[in-house]
């Protein structure tokens, strides 16, 4: 009954009250923006929008299914749910040629590479930018927070 009750609890708490922590908007360092809005951001992430206003192509960079930070940036973010993301992309799939954005599991890896490649934006736990990981990317406001 215990087990039961503790699943009970957990699935009726939010993701984001699991973490204390925030996720922060990060782009490679040449992208000339500072503040970016939801919609945006949907736009970028749903490749909808493909470029930046200086034309380099837009890059989103994604967490894996089932991480905690791609789980709170669909929830709070997009408003869709992974089963919605997934039956999404199967479509963009089938009728544009559209494919996912690259999925990765370490905040690490998704710095590096969002540091490396032009045109890239993604997300990251604000903990996990120490000095060094700030100075490789651009930290972008979510305009209206």
């Amino acid at each position: 009954m215990k087990k039961y009750f503790i699943f009970f609890i957990l699935f009726l708490v939010p993701f984001s009250l699991l973490s204390t922590d925030k996720l922060v908007i990060i782009v490679h360092p040449e992208i000339p923006i500072t503040k970016i809005t939801r919609t945006e951001l949907q736009e970028y992430f749903m490749k909808r929008k493909k470029f930046w206003s200086n034309g380099l192509t837009v890059r989103p960079v994604d967490w894996g299914e089932g991480q905690l930070p791609r789980e709170i940036f669909l929830k709070t973010v997009l408003k869709k749910t992974s089963r919605d993301m997934a039956k999404f992309w199967i479509g963009q799939k089938l009728y544009t040629g559209d494919y996912a954005p690259i999925q990765l599991t370490s905040d690490e890896v998704i710095i590096d590479l969002v540091s490396n490649m032009e045109g890239s934006i993604s997300y990251v736990f604000a903990s996990s930018l120490n000095t060094e990981r700030l100075s490789q990317v651009k930290v972008v406001d979510i305009d209206g927070e």
